[in-house]
């Protein structure tokens, strides 16, 4: 495996953890020839890069002919984001440069060259717990109350519904 990251610190953990090459710095300066992977994940990352669109055409130069690419965000059609609002954990000002739902994130992925061919939402409540917490926390001066229990019998099951109806907090396409 191979892997990019800015943070030197982080880098030296992946390293540690799957003994592979890990670039630290940015895609634009990964020192990867054309055409060189079959696939290429990446994970609640593009909303934080400064350009959606120029780390995507140099991943596009670097699949080979009938390359993957594997791309999860949050989703603004989650209906945690409606529910939430301003207080959705994963809009997370000011290092999200951006924010997609399936049309904008196929769109342009689209113009990098990129097809969709599946899209699905996640089914975790990491998120929506998250979102509770904040908005709890600013609410009630407290945590939410039976926290778990809460995640188990109420959030679990929502996010899991959620995410099967195209309505989760994460995209992945």
């Amino acid at each position: 495996p191979y892997g990019i990251e800015i943070s030197e610190v982080a880098a030296a953990h992946a390293r540690e953890l799957i003994k592979g090459r890990i670039h630290t710095g940015t895609i634009e300066t990964a020192p990867f020839p054309p055409g060189c992977f079959d696939l290429v994940l990446m994970s609640h990352s593009l909303e934080h890069l400064p350009s959606r669109h120029d780390p995507l055409r140099r991943i596009y130069r670097l699949h080979k002919g009938e390359g993957l690419l594997v791309i999860r965000v949050p989703n603004v059609q989650s209906w945690e984001f409606k529910l939430f609002g301003r207080w959705w954990f994963p809009l997370d000002p000011p290092r999200h440069f951006y924010h997609f739902d399936r049309n904008s994130l196929s769109a342009t992925l689209a113009s990098a060259g990129f097809s969709t061919t599946m899209a699905r939402t996640a089914v975790s409540s990491v998120f929506l717990m998250a979102s509770l917490d904040r908005v709890w926390m600013h609410r009630f001066k407290t945590e939410v109350p039976l926290r778990k229990l809460v995640d188990g019998l109420l959030a679990g099951p929502l996010s899991f519904v959620a995410g099967r109806l195209g309505y989760g907090t994460e995209l992945t396409i």
